[in-house]
């Protein structure tokens, strides 16, 4: 065992493998949202037309959203002023710009259901029977070997190509992202997400894992990381540890953190600005990896001083930061940040080890 923090699936998805899970409910949420998205378009469409400054463009989509050939018509008199033509046309770009992030919208709604595996009629209905799915869990090793990542020059690779999410999905960001858990030997394993069909539990079928969440990937190279999972919660420890393991790995930490706490999220725009925000340094890896260093519990003693030290890369000061009380939600200390967790007073410099 490379990483001794694991976290369990919660209670609630014990049963889920060969079940439809929360399928039906949150696919007919989507199908809500997706027809919403599309009465905005048709609405904005009928609101720009004859007797408008200009209708809104919607290009090969306009047969789907029943949106009406482009056309810019002038109203009033027919002699115009310069003035006036110049607000005609600043109002014409302000419809398009409007007409065009709808209809970006609709096509992101309809790609986010397509990829959970949902079959769509033109007016956003969901045909059910072609819709329907249950959980899977990758008991074989063989499809687990189709799902880990391995590296080459710090780029993430997928079966032997550079991995790519672009067109994977996520129940909570959307189209292009993935999933991801990461086994207690280190290996991550990834796969596009489907309610009632692909989880994070699928992917090693149920298994404690050391870190789970969802990234971004392009060509390779990893854009985006979080703890979000909804099967096991992750804390903070657990993302600590998925980054020891890419830059194990030579991946750079080049790209944005987002954590997940049980009283919201923060995105940090680079792995140093979480380093720094959490209270962790260069040895906080090194940390992770000790075999002495986990309490019976399954979290970091940092009670004992020695661990804190090899933790957070200093000594624990006078305000007692070592954490005598731990929650599967958040390490519970005298001093709270933004984000939940105790750090120390004093901030360390997290400057990269490659």
């Amino acid at each position: 065992m490379k990483y001794q923090l694991l976290s369990d699936i919660g209670a609630g998805y014990l049963a889920e493998e060969g079940t439809s899970g929360e399928r039906n409910g949150y696919l007919t949420m989507m199908e809500t949202k997706l027809k919403q998205n599309l009465a905005a378009a048709k609405t904005f469409a009928s609101s720009t037309g004859p007797n408008a400054d200009v209708t809104v463009t919607w290009n090969e989509k306009r047969k789907d959203f029943g949106a009406k050939p482009a056309t810019v018509a002038v109203g009033g008199s027919a002699t115009k002023t310069v003035k006036e033509l110049a607000a005609l046309h600043t109002n014409a770009q302000q419809n398009t710009t409007v007409g065009e992030r709808l209809n970006a919208e609709v096509v992101r709604m309809r790609q986010w259901l397509f990829r959970q595996g949902a079959t769509l009629t033109p007016d956003g209905s969901i045909v059910w029977p072609k819709s329907n799915r249950v959980v899977e869990y990758d008991h074989d090793i063989d499809r687990r070997g189709l799902t880990q990542l391995s590296y080459n020059g710090g780029r993430l690779m997928l079966a032997g190509k550079p991995f790519d999410t672009r067109a994977m999905v996520t129940a909570f960001n959307g189209p292009g992202y993935g999933i991801y858990v990461m086994s207690d030997e280190g290996n991550i394993h990834v796969s596009s997400h489907a309610v009632g069909n692909r989880h994070h539990s699928s992917l090693l079928a149920g298994e404690d894992v050391a870190a789970a969440g969802e990234m971004s990937v392009t060509d390779g190279r990893l854009k985006y990381l979080s703890n979000k999972s909804g099967h096991y919660t992750p804390d903070v420890m657990r993302l600590l540890q998925a980054l020891a393991e890419l830059d194990d790995n030579g991946v750079p930490l080049q790209f944005q953190v987002q954590l997940h706490t049980a009283i919201g999220k923060t995105l940090y725009d680079s792995v140093d600005a979480f380093m720094r925000a959490n209270g962790f340094d260069n040895a906080s890896f090194e940390a992770l990896r000790a075999d002495d260093m986990s309490s019976s519990s399954g979290y970091l003693d940092l009670s004992d001083s020695n661990v804190y030290a090899k933790v957070y890369g200093g000594a624990m000061d006078a305000g007692g930061y070592a954490s005598p009380a731990l929650s599967t939600s958040a390490y519970q200390t005298p001093s709270l940040t933004a984000s939940g967790y105790g750090t120390p007073a004093s901030g360390f410099v997290y400057t990269g080890r490659r």
